[in-house]
């Protein structure tokens, strides 16, 4: 059969029906089923597909050996997957895209996305690893995302390719130690504990475009040095005063964000900032 695309999407299905007669498969959709596990062997003859949908179903873990090399989108947020092992993802030389939102992810070995050279996005949420894993030799990633994760800290990144760094609600205390990430355009630490930014802890970000910190517990701001910065969101902190020298080197600054803080004295700078109470 020449079938390219399947859609399985809302069905009841508990087992994965047999799909060795579809050797052109690229992409296959079983969102909001009852699957709880991926038999070894299940895609063994479709040795071309590039997109597997998972959301909404009951999968546990994911195993060695579950998917062809081939493989380039992998979704398998809002599941119950506990384990994922330094195998889990071992010869997926073209993965991609990896979504692995809303799962509890309690056995996650530190290194289980080491190394996976091709992987451009990481989306992890509400997750509680008793050991957080590590995101080392990650050539190629251009945005990670974790939410609703307590984040094991200091939080060390080394991602040369780095586009858009997410911590939300991950309890940080300090900001993540960012090395070699001259890529990075946006951060959004929001939702978290921090109670100071320092010059130290974005003096090598110079083409950030957009900072996100709201619902932290900053008091204050030292003076930021980030010459592309356009977007700085500083909502719901407990910032009482707003220095001119914590803006002025904020030249291209568009957006700046203010509201629900305890702002008691707001000094005249030169911006072209937008002061926005919402």
């Amino acid at each position: 059969m020449n079938i390219e695309a399947l859609n399985l999407h809302s069905n009841k299905l508990q087992i994965i029906p047999a799909l060795s007669n579809l050797p052109n498969l690229k992409i296959l959709n079983l969102r909001r089923n009852q699957l709880t596990n991926i038999p070894l062997n299940t895609f063994s003859n479709n040795q071309k597909l590039q997109n597997v949908a998972f959301t909404q179903n009951k999968l546990i873990a994911l195993e060695k050996d579950t998917f062809p090399a081939s493989l380039e989108f992998l979704d398998v947020k809002d599941n119950k997957i506990v384990n994922i092992t330094p195998d889990s993802f071992a010869g997926l030389k073209n993965l991609s895209r990896l979504l692995l939102h809303n799962n509890p992810l309690t056995n996650v070995d530190p290194n289980a996305f080491n190394g996976i050279a091709s992987l451009e996005e990481i989306f992890i949420s509400k997750a509680a690893p008793k050991e957080f894993p590590h995101f080392k030799n990650l050539p190629n990633l251009r945005v990670l995302s974790i939410g609703d994760t307590i984040v094991q800290e200091p939080l060390k990144l080394e991602l040369p390719s780095l586009q858009k760094l997410t911590v939300y609600n991950g309890k940080l205390n300090v900001f993540p130690e960012l090395k070699n990430m001259s890529n990075l355009l946006e951060i959004d630490l929001s939702r978290n504990n921090l109670t100071e930014i320092t010059r130290k802890d974005l003096q090598t970000l110079k083409g950030l475009k957009t900072l996100r910190l709201k619902m932290n517990a900053l008091s204050k701001v030292d003076p930021i040095v980030l010459p592309s910065l356009e977007t700085l969101d500083l909502s719901m902190n407990q910032i009482r005063e707003v220095d001119k020298s914590m803006l002025q080197y904020l030249g291209r600054l568009k957006v700046l964000r203010l509201a629900s803080n305890k702002v008691l004295l707001f000094f005249r700078f030169k911006t072209d900032a937008w002061l926005q109470r919402s």
